[in-house]
């Protein structure tokens, strides 16, 4: 899933070679440019669907799905990599659960290593889809669905900029399954300089999603910052202990996101309070 022909699509779609299935690759991109030239040596063996019009990510869901045809689908954004085994694992893990959760890590960079920016980026964001969290504590997103799933239940609500997948959740009548062994890494900002306005804005996007959810946004907003960073911090307790230095010492990034979050959530606040 891809808009504006991000560049890591390419990258996306080269993840999912598996030599031992021959599955379905269907890449749907939305708004300015084409990926067709990125994507040249790979159009024999994937499907490309483009649109000019920018779709919501629940309308780029959409496109994707009413085009395959496999039994079970998946999703993978172009800034995402599949890990090796990540199709087998989701095909094994199906039989026995209609739909199915991941986990996920930060990206390395070409040298193998993670960035401590983009440790902490994951710490903060993404704690509770770590492989190595408790499962009580886990949330359930990186969902694939056996196909009849969306004829039960429907498709992904086309009008949000974020949250279709957690309304679609809503709808299954069992939480997916969570699944750690199957991990899918993001491409987080791999320095403090990228991912201090990157949290800012997701703090003043943060604000805006909840003016239609709450009378309290900002309260709201405050509260989901500092408590995403409480969250990061029980990190230091389950995770593998040859993971924990690294931890330790992304700690301090992480509060500086969550203030940069909280900060872009009271910008934005006062930003739409003024006439």
């Amino acid at each position: 899933m891809a808009i504006h022909a991000d560049a890591g699509a390419a990258e996306a779609v080269a993840s999912l070679a598996d030599s031992t299935l021959s599955i379905e690759v269907i890449v749907v991109n939305t708004g300015l440019g084409s990926l067709r030239a990125s994507l040249a040596e790979a159009l024999d063996r994937v499907v490309l669907i483009e649109s000019p019009r920018l779709r919501m990510p629940g309308g780029t869901r959409n496109l994707g799905l009413a085009e395959a045809r496999g039994p079970i689908v998946a999703f993978l954004a172009a800034d995402c990599l599949a890990t090796p085994g990540w199709a087998a694992r989701r095909i094994a893990a199906h039989a026995d659960s209609d739909a199915v959760a991941s986990a996920i890590l930060p990206a390395p960079a070409p040298n193998g290593r993670v960035a401590l920016a983009s440790l902490a980026v994951h710490m903060l964001m993404y704690c509770r889809r770590d492989p190595d969290a408790p499962v009580d504590r886990t949330v359930r997103y990186g969902v694939s669905c056996r196909r009849d799933v969306f004829t039960r239940h429907g498709t992904f609500l086309e009008d949000r900029v974020v949250g279709e997948d957690t309304e679609f959740n809503i709808r299954l009548p069992v939480p997916p399954t969570w699944e750690p062994g199957i991990v899918t890494l993001h491409r987080n900002p791999t320095s403090f300089a990228a991912a201090l306005p990157d949290s800012w804005q997701r703090g003043a996007r943060l604000w805006q999603w909840m003016t239609g959810h709450t009378s309290h946004p900002t309260a709201r907003s405050m509260r989901s910052a500092i408590g995403a960073a409480l969250d990061a911090m029980t990190m230091l307790k389950y995770a593998a202990p040859e993971r924990r230095g690294s931890l330790l010492a992304a700690a301090p990034l992480v509060w500086c996101l969550a203030l940069a979050r909280l900060g872009g959530a009271l910008w934005q606040s006062v930003r739409k309070a003024r006439p």
